[in-house]
């Protein structure tokens, strides 16, 4: 997780955004055979997925690429900079800018909007 160094400690309408089942949805899209996850128990999901990844390093590695640049990508089409992001996480980010287009690739939605961020660096 990436906090920007000249972060304000109070700031007004930020978004957040978060990939939703993110290595469920990349495993999906790649054909990979899901049958015996179930996708609606979340532990149970990521301890599986999990497995897999323990099991399959080249598993892992693909994970982590297709979620960094498709994170990567959202920035890039909605032409954000980086004064723009509050909060960079593995499989979403906060932002100061609401994005329009996230859609493209695997979904990124809008999980919350919060009308006041107050941060707090330890």
């Amino acid at each position: 997780m990436k906090i920007t160094d000249e972060i304000q400690y109070v700031i007004r309408d930020i978004y957040f955004y978060d990939i939703e089942s993110c290595h469920y949805q990349v495993l999906s899209s790649l054909g990979y055979d899901l049958s015996h996850i179930d996708q609606s128990d979340k532990l149970k999901r990521n301890t599986q997925i999990g497995l897999m990844m323990r099991d399959n390093p080249r598993i892992t590695k693909i994970l982590r690429n297709i979620t960094t640049s498709t994170i990567d990508s959202y920035l890039k089409l909605n032409k954000v900079h980086e004064n723009e992001i509050i909060l960079r996480q593995y499989d979403g980010v906060i932002l100061t800018k609401r994005l329009y287009q996230t859609d493209q690739f695997i979904p990124l939605p809008l999980r919350a909007i919060y009308s006041l961020f107050i941060s707090s660096v330890q």
